[in-house]
């Protein structure tokens, strides 16, 4: 047998790719990079009429299809799941694989990102599922593959559909530097409780976006790495309120250069304590990685108090904190002339004293270049 070319209106001089066939036949949905899209390749519908010919041929919309490039797309057998691979979503990086429902009046809704551990940082597209939701195939490329782009099989234990329904908190957001110029940066999330590293991201290099979507109920650590720009950490506790659905944290990278200045906010103390907790080992050793990465900084690790309780012993609080960092960063191979410890008590507040949440932002461990 031999391949039969289908007719306009579904092949054009454009480049046409990437076609699937509704279960009863009658609708067909592929890809096409022609005139007259919102940018790079859309995906059309077109549907098939009594007499067997195609026509009625439409742009899903800009609810589906935006400026970037969309592709590979799949139409689940019950007729009103569409799947997708898109750059221009909210995405990891790359192609990231999005879902979305018609509903009864023929309109799609919000593409959803599929999240982790489907999507990576890097192209992940074409994605198929069975009938029965049970299990889906598409194609990625991992770390962990035999090279360029791998065949993955992923097993659901419910509906995908249904996955919306589980308690899972969306962390996205924008890396740029300090002139709100977008920047590809590496992003680690890590659960403080489990000590364990649970994905790696990167942002989106032409536009800074990120999105990562992790169980709610835990306490992440995020560690951001760029060359050229000073090590970033940030602290998302669900723990607090498993009732988070989105987080949005937008983050401004500051060059490497002397005076530069950020706020650990991973480090652990127990209350008027200088002892440092198990949990904050993981962004310490992320230190220890930016000093061995960078040989001609020298830092200063600040300890910061709020208002309670004597300026006496919150001046020795502070240095005490601040000495157990450099002691530690001392211990795993960092040269002792590399790093000062400095202890500031309530001097320099980020926040008002007024409440326990302000007073929280004040207790605080810092990192400064004081040397380059």
């Amino acid at each position: 047998l031999e391949p039969v070319p289908l007719p306009e209106p579904i092949n054009s001089p454009a480049h046409e790719n990437s076609a699937s066939l509704s279960y009863d036949g009658k609708m067909l949905y592929f890809v096409s990079n022609r005139e007259g899209g919102f940018g790079g390749k859309d995906i059309y519908a077109v549907e098939r009429n009594t007499d067997g010919v195609w026509d009625k041929l439409k742009n899903l919309g800009d609810k589906i299809n935006t400026k970037y490039d969309e592709d590979g797309v799949f139409i689940h057998p019950d007729g009103k799941t569409l799947y997708f691979s898109s750059k221009g979503h909210n995405t990891m990086g790359g192609y990231d694989i999005f879902y979305s429902i018609k509903d009864k009046n023929g309109d799609w809704s919000e593409p959803q990102n599929m999240g982790f551990p489907i999507n990576s940082p890097d192209d992940d597209v074409f994605f198929v599922v069975t009938a029965d939701g049970k299990q889906g195939f598409y194609s990625s490329v991992r770390k962990d593959g035999t090279g360029g782009k791998d065949i993955f099989v992923i097993k659901f234990s419910t509906d995908i559909e249904d996955e919306s329904d589980k308690e899972l908190v969306l962390i996205q957001g924008k890396i740029t530097d300090s002139e709100n110029n977008p920047v590809q940066a590496e992003i680690e999330i890590y659960d403080v409780d489990a000590n364990k590293n649970i994905g790696d991201y990167h942002s989106n290099k032409e536009t800074g976006d990120y999105l990562i979507t992790v169980p709610t109920g835990k306490n992440y650590a995020m560690f951001i790495n760029k060359g050229d720009y000073l090590f970033y950490s940030e602290n998302f506790n669900t723990k607090e309120n498993i009732n988070f659905k989105k987080i949005i944290k937008d983050i401004k990278l500051k060059p490497l250069k002397v005076d530069a200045t950020t706020i650990l906010k991973n480090i652990y103390f127990d209350f008027a304590k200088n002892q440092l907790k198990r949990e904050s080992f993981p962004t310490l050793d992320r230190i220890v990685l930016f000093m061995t990465d960078n040989p001609s900084i020298k830092i200063e690790i600040s300890g910061h108090t709020d208002n309670i309780g004597s300026k006496e012993v919150n001046q020795v609080l502070s240095e005490n904190r601040a000495k157990a960092v450099v002691n530690y960063l001392i211990k795993k191979g960092i040269n002792a002339s590399r790093l000062q410890a400095k202890g500031y008590a309530d001097k320099f507040p980020i926040a008002d004293n007024d409440s326990k949440s302000r007073r929280a932002q004040n207790r605080r461990v810092e990192f400064k270049i004081i040397e380059k």
